[in-house]
């Protein structure tokens, strides 16, 4: 049965949204559970990162394009990763996130790096449609 709530929360599946009639909160749609994490400041989003994050192999890293950059992820790929904060685990455990749609990886330092890619990349939502979407939990 697809409810409201689920079918709002799979459409903004893996993106950033923002709390257009507060004070522009940012939070992320988890594409796995579709629950929403608060984005309030550069540790939040580091928490976030680490925690609901996907470990990926370099081999398969390379396919994902960097955003400026040409190219697409394979489709066998897209579902898999699309939206995604992924780890890079045979390196130092860099932080990639897959914009859902560029379809290409941003790099995410640290905490603040994470903070402004998922800021400047963050879709308008209104009180009422956020409401919909339960809040999770790290």
């Amino acid at each position: 049965v697809v409810t409201a709530y689920s079918s709002l929360a799979q459409r903004l599946s893996g993106r950033i949204v923002l709390d257009v009639q507060s004070h522009g909160e940012a939070w992320y749609i988890h594409p796995k559970n579709l629950r929403r994490y608060y984005l309030g400041r550069p540790d939040d989003a580091y928490a976030l990162m680490r925690l609901l994050s996907l470990g990926i192999t370099n081999e398969n890293l390379a396919k994902i394009p960097v955003t400026g950059n040409g190219g697409s992820i394979p489709p066998d790929m897209v579902k898999n990763v699309s939206g995604y904060i992924l780890l890079q685990v045979e390196a130092h455990g860099e932080a990639w996130y897959v914009d859902p749609l560029s379809l290409k990886r941003q790099y995410m330092a640290n905490g603040a790096d994470a903070f402004n890619i998922m800021r400047s990349l963050g879709l308008g939502i209104t009180r009422a449609d956020l409401d919909q979407i339960p809040i999770g939990s790290l």
